[in-house]
């Protein structure tokens, strides 16, 4: 700087051939496009910072761009023009954002090999929203220089206070719009940024209409490159990428307040989605064993130590035994993905706390979880009440993989936040990964460890009340307990007696408990007008009959939920028909329906068969009764009434009749629209369903070795038809559905505005109920 005049001076980041920014072979660049300066042709691959004193502002991802600050003007160096070649680790910073640097700090270096084979010619620009502050002078033109030259000048103009122009912008309409001329998001196939360029790959090229969004006020140009276009916008690209992700993520349709609820049950279905596949393969496996060994095929020792029985028999119980112990670890890197973490690290910290190393002759079921210990059990913490807390390996359970790994996705989030830039891929994944495996050893594992005593201690309890009461709590709770992963705990309170030979209603219960489910699984599967989920049903159905349930939960009837409450009450109602037997099991025998060899008598046997009965029948009858995929339309928008009127009621307390007169008539108006358009709601959902059936259908043609063209071609005729069928009955329907909105609208509006949002969104789910349920099947199904 001289004199009283706020000059900076730009070094030569390098070696090299330096001219004017005009003349460069890239027009984004030439036509001043992303700001006014130079440009140098480096001669080596390490280059310094530009200014003679600043800070670093910002850095992009790859690294190769980096925005130098000084008295608020903000400098690009901007290194090659190939940035759609370079890889994650092509470029190496040697500084982090907000590093403060001079014109002899090392900001970056790249591979050498990029100085003959890519264009590495490096732009050093004033960004163009600060061109009118400031007066360029550009020193050295056309010549070689040397590192730490001054090649130009940048003068601020003399005013009281150079200020960064400040202008709000909303990107999350230009996102909208981006999104929209590009084909929309079914047509975006993958979409990345550099520093200055949104990278965008495309199914369908026709789709893209290029004259729109170059009209975008923020695009400053378009370039081809292979199969990809670059969107041109400078500085701003982050704020867009940003806001297209944020579209992208939260996009299903049109948007509604989802409750808490909902978004759970989203959550499980996209967790337990990917392992669906291991339930299935380890359920039929489990009940191939069931059969095998009842027919004495295969032998399974009673101590549970593999070694004592023939290697078939050992390959083979191993095998089927495997999946549903170290469940939580596939439940592990299922959350890592579907939260977009670390999937290998979730691997990781899952196969550590479920250690071989750690259990011993546990069992082949992981009984008893580890015995390298003082006592068989575990290592000793402490006790609680005259209750022993262990330091054990975590095994046949789900609960604390899913708190473990939950934990290390947050923790490992706010680590990132202030680890270094240089040593994070270093330190980041250790921190985190000892940080979670010390808590959930020591902190989680114990706790959880209380928790599930405290279970045994209460079934226990729950157990001695009279009148059935006691068998059908346990039996009604059962399933939930499983859910938790509690279930180990129990079976440990009543193993002793199990194993001395008392007789006990424990297992009757749990058997109860688990054909309870069968039924509620066998209701879905009747009432289910989609192809996968009774695929999966009755996939299921053979494992949950043998006992086999965590398949069925998991996969089925806990992401419908009422199922599952279903399935628990009717084995609670069963329970207590037990309980009022006194049906005591004489020994452990089989699962679920293969309970009946728990029996030693006739009698008794054929009694368990008959309560089995029951909660089956209980379970079947309620789901059918009581479950339905979606609300239909009619029902739904009763209950649209009935929510507004509970909310007008409130507020307009003695007014409540002055209510039911003046808008009696005009509900009873909606309903009779929806009513008269019932057929049209069924005859969709109809061809909905001939739809999925008609795909699957093609599908399976398609994969034959020898296909049958002809075929085919009728098939598709069909699908086509029946597109068209769907097509007009939508826009019936379209036409029914936005009077009727409109006018309960206006009705909402009037009488309960504070809830208008809220009672439109819902409304709209209810009109659009099939669409919701079964449109997108063709996507689904062709995967």
């Amino acid at each position: 700087m001289s004199g009283n005049k706020k000059v900076i001076e730009i070094f030569a980041p390098c070696d090299g051939w330096v001219d004017d920014i005009k003349n460069l072979d890239d027009p984004i660049f030439s036509q001043l496009v992303l700001g006014d300066g130079i440009y140098i042709k480096p001669s080596s691959n390490v280059m310094n910072c530009v200014i003679d004193e600043g800070k670093v502002s910002l850095l992009v991802e790859t690294k190769h761009a980096i925005y130098f600050e000084k008295q608020t003007i903000p400098i690009l160096m901007h290194t090659g023009l190939q940035s759609d070649k370079y890889q994650e680790n092509s470029f190496e910073s040697l500084v982090k954002v907000n590093d403060l640097v001079n014109h002899n700090s090392k900001v970056l270096s790249f591979d050498k090999k990029f100085l003959k084979s890519l264009n590495m010619a490096t732009p050093i620009l004033v960004d163009p929203n600060y061109l009118d502050q400031v007066e360029i002078k550009k020193l050295k033109l056309a010549q070689e220089v040397k590192q730490g030259e001054v090649i130009a000048t940048i003068t601020i103009l003399d005013k009281a206070k150079v200020k960064p122009k400040k202008v709000k912008k909303d990107y999350s309409p230009i996102s909208q719009d981006i999104i929209q001329f590009l084909g929309g998001e079914d047509n975006l196939k993958n979409i990345n940024n550099c520093m200055t360029r949104l990278r965008v790959v495309v199914h369908n090229k026709d789709l893209i209409q290029e004259a729109k969004i170059k009209e975008i006020d923020i695009v400053k140009g378009l370039n081809w490159s292979g199969d990809e276009l670059q969107i041109i916008i400078g500085g701003e690209v982050y704020k867009v990428k940003g806001n297209i992700d944020f579209i992208l993520s939260n996009s299903t349709g049109p948007k509604t307040k989802v409750s808490f609820g909902k978004k759970i049950l989203s959550t499980l279905s996209g967790v337990i989605s990917p392992i669906i596949p291991v339930l299935i393969v380890t359920g039929l496996l489990y009940s191939l064993q069931s059969i095998l060994t009842i027919s004495k095929v295969i032998v399974i020792p009673e101590s549970g130590d593999l070694t004592q029985t023939d290697p078939l028999s050992a390959i083979f119980i191993a095998s089927s035994s495997v999946g549903l112990a170290v469940l939580g670890t596939f439940f592990s890197w299922s959350i890592a993905r579907y939260f977009k973490g670390n999937e290998t690290m979730a691997l990781l910290i899952a196969l550590s706390l479920s250690s071989h190393l750690l259990l011993g002759a546990g069992g082949y079921l992981g009984n008893g979880h580890g015995v390298l210990a003082n006592d068989g059990v575990g290592w000793k913490l402490f006790s609680i009440g005259g209750q022993n807390v262990y330091f054990k390996s975590i095994y046949g359970t789900i609960l604390p993989f899913v708190g473990a790994v939950s934990f290390y996705l947050i923790f490992d989030k706010w680590v990132k936040t202030w680890m270094p830039v240089s040593v994070d891929p270093i330190f980041r994944p250790f921190i985190s990964f000892i940080t979670t495996i010390g808590l959930s050893f020591f902190l989680f594992s114990p706790f959880l460890g209380m928790i599930e005593q405290l279970v045994g201690i209460g079934a226990a309890w729950v157990m001695s009340i009279p009148f059935g009461i006691g068998s059908g709590l346990l039996a009604l709770l059962m399933q939930p307990i499983v859910l938790l992963g509690g279930h180990l705990a129990l079976f440990a309170v009543f193993s002793p007696s199990i194993a001395a030979g008392v007789p006990t209603i424990y297992i009757t219960c749990v058997r109860i408990a688990e054909l309870g489910q069968v039924g509620a699984l066998i209701g879905v599967i009747i009432r289910s007008k989609v192809l996968e989920t009774r695929r999966q049903g009755l996939s299921f159905l053979l494992p949950a009959t043998l006992g086999i349930t965590e398949p069925v939960i998991y996969g089925v009837n806990l992401q419908k939920v009422r199922p599952l409450v279903i399935g628990c009450i009717a084995s609670g109602i069963a329970g207590v028909i037990a309980g009022l037997l006194n049906l005591q099991a004489d020994h452990l025998g089989g699962f679920g329906i293969l309970g009946v060899l728990s029996f030693d008598k006739t009698s008794s046997m054929l009694w368990f068969l008959l309560v089995a009965g029951i909660s089956i029948g209980l379970g079947l009858l309620g789901t059918l009764i009581f479950y339905s995929e979606r609300v239909d339309e009619y029902k739904g928008l009763v209950k649209i009434e009935k929510q507004l009127y509970k909310v007008s009621s409130k507020q307009l307390a003695g007014k409540v009749k002055i209510v039911d007169w003046e808008y009696y008539n005009d509900f009873k108006t909606i309903e009779e629209l929806v009513k008269n358009n019932n057929s049209n709601y069924l005859e969709l959902e109809k061809n909905f369903i001939k739809k999925a059936k008609l795909i699957d259908v093609i599908k399976a043609n398609q994969a034959k070795k020898i296909v049958d063209e002809n075929k085919i071609q009728q098939l598709q005729s069909q699908l086509e038809q029946v597109n068209l069928n769907i097509n007009q009955l939508q826009q019936l329907n379209s036409q029914v559905n936005d009077t009727v909105i409109n006018k309960t609208k206006t009705l909402i509006a009037k009488i309960n505005p504070e809830n208008k949002e809220k009672l439109e969104n819902n409304l709209s789910y209810f009109l659009n109920s099939v669409g919701v349920n079964y449109d997108g099947l063709e996507l689904v199904l062709m995967k």
